[in-house]
């Protein structure tokens, strides 16, 4: 008869009078939090452990042989596409816990897409922009896509309410020649669309922010593409070897792709490629800035990049030159920044490398995910490409923070990383091992713990929207009212309660800059913890 080692360790255990602990549940149901009905089919995902499942035809799911500890429940309807939520919970050894989501519908907006005669325009692209703060600049990023049809209709599917979006159609060329036969005389030549905000404006700053509420289908939002006279770019794109066939993207300088909120929408801006001369003639443009973007093949082979923001006036641009620089190689380090702990990190943490403003070149993605990084220890990305990048870390160990981030003995803690722009390619990031935590204990005027409640923290020199934004520390209660930070830096901080989401939109920001005067505020020191109970707050 073989012998299993899962009866020997009970043996084991109970030769030692100890049992094995009880393990625990999580279940409950995803509903509708508007009609009430039930969710099926919606998606559940839990951290950490991995564990997946998704809800019956009565919306309900259930997660088993749970260890005791904290998780984190994320639901996601429509794969992905629809409502979405999350919880912190608590699970107490043996534990059977309860917890209900109610989910929040998305929105739709719909409308017609007319030129400047009324007639309908068919084909053309209608983006909704979102709007956040990003390293100290307010920046705008698409956030979703509609194409009209043949009588110029457009439906924006599964918006986020509660959330300002501006909307934006553009009607273009997908494939760009790279030397244009358009007249020399701009009197002669076929005129360009502008792209416009609703409502009808072609400045991003005087467009109409859009709010809209759990489950409205606004319709109406109509747009008119106006013509103006076109313009032409010149020039030569080039190695360092000297004039070259390299291949060309040209879009407006922003809205951009990006990241906002939760998720990120990259788009294929119109390209094309240049003769074996190198040299451009682009047309069709009307007046605004762009980004032009060179490199040489496509996704897998790009060795080559460069980038130059173009300003299109009122008569063509002449003699523009891009370089396209070969791929760089960057030396990193992740190193303590203080006093070692007692016991040494065994941990990993994760690193990854953003392009602010394009998709991934499937040629710069083992630089930009590279594996877990040994802390402390050294490493090498190589084959990131000569742009501007936003550094991410995740899996920070336990007991320390990241303390800063230098590109070139630069700090880029706030700023993005110029590959390839600025002297010194080092990389290396500091982890700070005196930091300490912040307990939040939420809870109603009567004592009553308030659970799924939104906590903020963010330091007191974060004096700016900007910085607030780029600085402050989200976070949601469990089931008791209660949240921990993470390990974060020691000084004087902020710290509420909101009845309501935050998030990085001017509109959001503006309303913890003016709460921070009801903030209680807290002194970390180093190596220390501090608790504190908050009721929430109404941001206004």
């Amino acid at each position: 008869m073989p012998i299993h080692k899962f009866p020997l360790l009970l043996l084991a255990c109970t030769l030692l009078g100890q049992t094995p602990p009880p393990k625990g549940s999580i279940s409950g149901a995803v509903l509708d939090a508007v009609s009430g009905s039930a969710l099926s089919g919606a998606d559940i995902y839990m951290s950490p452990g991995g564990k997946s499942a998704k809800t019956d035809e009565k919306g309900n799911y259930e997660f088993k042989d749970l260890d005791s500890g904290s998780y984190k429940l994320s639901v996601y309807f429509n794969h992905g596409q629809g409502a979405h939520g999350t919880k912190m919970a608590q699970l107490a050894s043996g534990q059977s816990l309860t917890l209900d989501f109610r989910l929040t519908p998305k929105a739709d907006i719909s409308g017609r897409v007319t030129d400047d005669n009324g007639e309908p325009v068919p084909g053309a692209n209608v983006f909704l922009i979102a709007r956040e703060y990003r390293l100290g600049e307010l920046r705008y990023v698409y956030a979703g896509l509609s194409s009209t049809d043949d009588r110029g209709q457009y439906h924006l599917k599964n918006v986020e309410t509660g959330t300002g979006y501006l909307i934006e159609a553009v009607k273009q060329d997908r494939n760009v020649k790279s030397i244009s036969d358009a007249p020399a005389d701009p009197k002669l030549r076929k005129k360009a669309m502008v792209p416009t905000f609703y409502p009808n404006s072609e400045s991003i700053a005087a467009a109409q922010v859009m709010v809209l509420q759990p489950g409205e289908k606004r319709d109406g939002t109509d747009i008119t593409l106006r013509r103006s006279a076109s313009y032409c770019l010149d020039g030569v794109l080039a190695t360092e070897r000297g004039p070259a066939p390299l291949r060309f993207s040209i879009e407006q300088s922003e809205p951009s792709s990006g990241a906002s909120g939760d998720g990120a929408m990259y788009m294929s801006p119109p390209s094309g490629a240049a003769g074996p001369d190198g040299h451009i003639r682009i047309c069709d443009l009307h007046p605004g800035t762009y980004r032009l973007d060179v490199y040489d093949g496509l996704n897998q082979g790009t060795a080559f990049f460069g980038e130059t923001e173009v300003a299109v006036g009122d008569k063509d641009v002449h003699k523009v030159s891009v370089l396209g620089r070969p791929k760089i190689s960057v030396r990193g380090e992740v190193a303590l920044d203080g006093k070692p702990p007692d016991q040494p990190v065994a941990a990993k943490m994760r690193l990854t490398l953003e392009p602010m403003t394009r998709a991934f070149f499937g040629s710069e993605l083992d630089a930009t995910y590279p594996p877990p990084l040994a802390v402390p220890g050294e490493f090498t990305l190589q084959g990131l490409l000569a742009d501007d990048y936003l550094t991410k870390t995740s899996s920070i160990p336990d007991g320390t923070y990241v303390k800063d981030v230098l590109f070139g003995g630069q700090s880029a803690l706030h700023e993005p990383i110029h590959a390839g722009k600025t002297m010194g390619t080092d990389l290396r990031i500091l982890l700070g091992t005196d930091g300490g935590k912040i307990s939040l204990k939420v809870q109603d005027k009567d004592g009553n713990p308030i659970p799924d409640c939104t906590t903020v923290l963010f330091p007191e020199t974060a004096n700016t929207e900007a910085t607030l934004a780029d600085s402050m520390l989200p976070g949601q209660t469990d089931q008791y009212g209660t949240y921990t930070s993470a390990t974060i830096a020691p000084g004087t901080y902020y710290v509420l309660a909101a009845s309501d989401a935050v998030n990085r939109t001017p509109e959001s920001i503006a309303k913890l800059m003016r709460a921070r005067t009801q903030a209680q505020k807290v002194d970390l020191k180093a190596n220390g913890s501090t608790s504190v109970t908050l009721t929430p707050l109404t941001l206004q």
